[in-house]
């Protein structure tokens, strides 16, 4: 009671891939709001998981959104959704839990049942050609997954914050725009540009971060040239 929950859904780029725990964003963002109003108390958890798709942050989100029962939601994945697997993530998930469901039961935690879900979870092993590859989430998917998650948020009274960090292909974004269009209420916000701005000033956060984010900008701005 009395506490205002964001709770952060995203790949890598949440989880805070190349910087102390304390430097990601979502630990940042607890901290500045807590700073901008000091008798309120803001709670940021971060349900970043590096590698994770879209798909995978819907799972996420079904077995938390509820438990947390957060006041806004910010969501960003993207990244990792493009990339080509022998099975998307939606048939995996399937996989997974139609034989989870099977054998949890009788070998619950079992040093077997461990392997076979790693087996599972690989990419199809050897043998697998190029072109029998797949999207580990499709365009289509992709909007229904963010779609989704965002109305799990909506239901539980939290506001939408829809995060574009799509830095090495537009994979997302158009589906992103589209989703923000439906529903004005939803925020977007670009990183690319975010990070464009904040590297025009990159002398001044070296100064205010510690060097553990020197790396990760550093790593933006190379990303940033690129694209």
């Amino acid at each position: 009671p009395g506490v205002y929950r964001v709770v952060a859904l995203g790949d890598s780029c949440t989880f805070g891939f190349g910087v102390d725990q304390g430097d990601s964003y979502p630990q940042q963002l607890e901290n500045e709001l807590n700073r901008l109003c000091p008798v309120c108390t803001f709670e940021v958890i971060n349900l970043g998981v590096a590698g994770y798709s879209s798909r995978q942050g819907l799972e996420m989100a079904r077995q938390w959104l509820k438990r947390l029962s957060p006041q806004a939601v910010i969501m960003s994945y993207g990244t990792n959704d493009s990339g080509p697997r022998s099975r998307s993530d939606a048939d995996e998930i399937e996989i997974l839990q139609s034989l989870g469901a099977k054998v949890r039961g009788r070998f619950g935690g079992s040093a077997l049942f461990r392997g076979i879900d790693r087996l599972l979870a690989g990419q199809g092993g050897p043998g697998v050609k190029p072109s029998q590859m797949v999207r580990r989430v499709s365009v289509e998917n992709y909007r229904k997954n963010i779609d989704e998650i965002a109305e799990m948020a909506v239901t539980e009274g939290a506001k939408v914050i829809l995060l574009d960090t799509n830095f090495f292909l537009p994979y997302g974004t158009e589906s992103l725009k589209q989703i923000a269009a439906r529903h004005p209420d939803y925020g977007l916000l670009d990183t690319i540009e975010l990070l464009a701005e904040a590297l025009q000033n990159q002398d001044k956060i070296e100064k205010r971060f510690p060097d553990s984010t020197k790396m990760a900008l550093y790593y933006h701005q190379k990303i940033i040239a690129r694209w």
